[in-house]
């Protein structure tokens, strides 16, 4: 039956194929070249097999292991991507103009691919996180530089309007951010002044 289907041209064509499926599956990358070794195990391989049926399972074999391979390789990509963007956000907050679309650009990913990687590292959209990395800065602004004042605290935490800033700020911590570091400042001058 294997008879017809041993052409010498199928012959080779499924060996390359052979060859660059098991190069998949063990580095991730099919070689323009595979080793000639390789090859030519694979072309004797094809020329001892007995029926269809063989043939069928073997290739789903290789097809399968180079499939697994390519999955592992996507998740080691997704998880880089994303720790990049995160770690990216984190030491860029302070840029007004930091979006989406500019880091998707500058990490060559399309802007819903990344914004559902952050979404999913996260568990909240790009401008959730954003929001939320640059409020806790603020918070640590308004505890430590009392000589700044929310104008700056929001300039420096990547807010253009001050305005903007507080509304923000009030919806995430439910106070004002002159509330919030009014309280701060009460709450540590009664620690300091409670008995230890």
């Amino acid at each position: 039956a294997m008879a017809e289907f041993k052409a010498e041209p199928a012959s080779v064509a499924l060996a390359r194929l052979a060859s660059d499926l098991r190069r998949i599956a063990e580095t991730g990358l099919a070689e323009a070249s595979a080793r000639q070794t390789d090859f030519l195990e694979h072309y004797q391989r094809i020329w001892r097999i007995e029926n269809y049926e063989e043939l069928r399972d073997w290739l789903e074999r290789l097809c399968s292991d180079a499939c697994e391979r390519l999955k592992e390789l996507n998740a080691t990509h997704t998880r880089q991507a994303a720790g990049e963007a995160i770690d990216y956000i984190r030491k860029n907050y302070g840029d007004p103009t930091l979006s989406l679309n500019g880091l998707a650009e500058r990490l060559a990913l399309s802007p819903p691919y990344l914004s559902r990687l952050i979404t999913e590292a996260t568990g909240s959209s790009f401008p959730d996180f954003v929001n939320l990395v640059r409020l806790d800065h603020a918070r640590v602004l308004l505890a430590e530089e009392k000589e700044l004042d929310i104008r700056e605290i929001a300039e420096k935490s990547g807010y253009n309007s001050s305005t903007y800033f507080t509304t923000l700020f009030k919806k995430r911590y439910g106070v004002t951010p002159s509330k919030w570091r009014l309280n701060h400042i009460l709450q540590r001058e009664s620690e300091a002044a409670s008995p230890r």
